[in-house]
């Protein structure tokens, strides 16, 4: 809980509680560039929260500047990208950025029928 930020911080991480506190009292997007959301498909009330106020101030201040940037991997993209509000007719939805990235490690598939072949007698 300590606070290790300065004129020259380009950078802050928080948590959900704390971003969603700062964004109440300062009730506006224009301190940030970015904001990143990580791991919004886990849905709790915070990240709800999130979303709800920063939608907000994107309507209420039209704001055009800051970039807000969801990730997940196993979010519902289509879904998410129509949430967030558009502001000409160039853009009918949020950009969307998929990254396939092959698996370093091979990766197998067992079933629990086939375990059996997998324990050990004592």
């Amino acid at each position: 809980m300590s606070r290790c930020v300065s004129d020259d911080t380009r950078l802050t991480y928080v948590t959900t509680g704390v971003l969603l506190n700062l964004l109440i009292s300062r009730r506006n997007l224009s301190d940030y560039t970015h904001i990143i959301i990580d791991e919004v498909h886990e849905r709790d009330l915070d990240t709800d929260l999130i979303l709800l106020v920063i939608k907000k101030l994107m309507i209420d201040q039209r704001n055009r500047s800051t970039k807000i940037i969801l990730m997940s991997a196993t979010l519902n993209a289509d879904k998410f990208s129509t949430y967030f509000p558009s502001w000409d007719n160039t853009f009918s939805d949020s950009a969307i950025v998929r990254v396939t990235q092959p698996s370093l490690h091979r990766i197998n598939e067992y079933y629990i029928d086939q375990m059996k072949h997998f324990t050990v007698s004592i």
